[in-house]
């Protein structure tokens, strides 16, 4: 079952939603929209899937979807797009990535790996500063990050496992990332 469907457009606002669900966590028939709020979604099928667009403006979005020909984040073919112009957003799944529109005014990245269930990547930037450390609930092959702190032409590592410290709160991890197997090197172009 998908956990909430709309015929429309799905927005979230502000508060919290939780969605736990065998098939798509969310489902919407024209747009979804996150411009607020916290978002959790673990879902068999696609985390977010729009048969339209996608627009995330603000919040923070993590979503855990399985390791199918689904992803983490959808979109409608023929065109639709995912927007990022603010936010956090955390998603791991299968190995369906999508187009992000060129006008998103926040940087993304799209990280193509095996990735275990509870085992954690991280993203790093070249200083070594973490700016995601996250173990995903479910076996995946994919990881869509975006975050405010992604810049335009920066260097950033991905690595896998180690030992996060910190508490977690739906997977992301807070606190510095104590290394583990460098995967390689992303440069991010586009927004800044």
């Amino acid at each position: 079952f998908e956990g909430i469907e709309s015929k429309a457009t799905l927005t979230v606002s502000g508060g919290s939603v939780r969605v736990v669900a065998s098939d798509d966590g969310f489902n919407a028939g024209t747009r979804i929209a996150v411009k607020g709020g916290s978002v959790y979604v673990r879902a068999g099928g696609d985390g977010l899937d729009s048969n339209g667009d996608m627009v995330i403006d603000g919040g923070t979005t993590v979503v855990h979807a399985a390791s199918t020909m689904n992803g983490p984040v959808d979109v409608g073919e023929g065109g639709s797009l995912l927007t990022v112009n603010g936010g956090t957003i955390v998603a791991t799944g299968g190995s369906m990535a999508v187009r992000v529109s060129s006008s998103s005014r926040q940087g993304t990245l799209w990280v193509n790996a095996p990735l275990a269930a509870g085992t954690l990547v991280n993203v790093s930037a070249a200083d070594g500063a973490s700016l995601l450390s996250f173990a995903p609930e479910l076996s995946a092959s994919l990881l869509f990050f975006s975050s405010p702190a992604l810049r335009s032409g920066a260097t950033y590592a991905i690595g896998t496992g180690g030992k996060a410290s910190g508490a977690a709160v739906d997977g992301v991890y807070q606190g510095a990332w104590p290394g583990g197997t460098r995967l390689g090197t992303v440069v991010r172009d586009g927004v800044s």
